[in-house]
């Protein structure tokens, strides 16, 4: 069975979709990891993304180049 994140094989930025309390959906660019499935991010817990994905845990990812540009699904 394919990882639900098989499409950021390769890639070394994703794009993180989350959003904010009126529904917009904002787009960040992180350095991530993957491994067993699972794919791992890091950011500082006052951050304005860590707050809206406390306050709505949906998110969106997709490969992106280092300035956010989304390379795929």
């Amino acid at each position: 069975m394919a990882s639900p994140f098989s499409q950021l094989r390769g890639a070394r930025y994703l794009s993180l979709a989350t959003y904010k309390k009126d529904g917009q959906e904002v787009r960040t660019p992180l350095w991530f990891a993957e491994q067993g499935g699972t794919v791992y991010v890091m950011t500082r817990d006052d951050s304005w993304k860590y707050k809206r994905i406390r306050n709505n845990p949906h998110v969106r990812v997709a490969p992106c180049t280092a300035r956010g540009s989304v390379t795929g699904d």
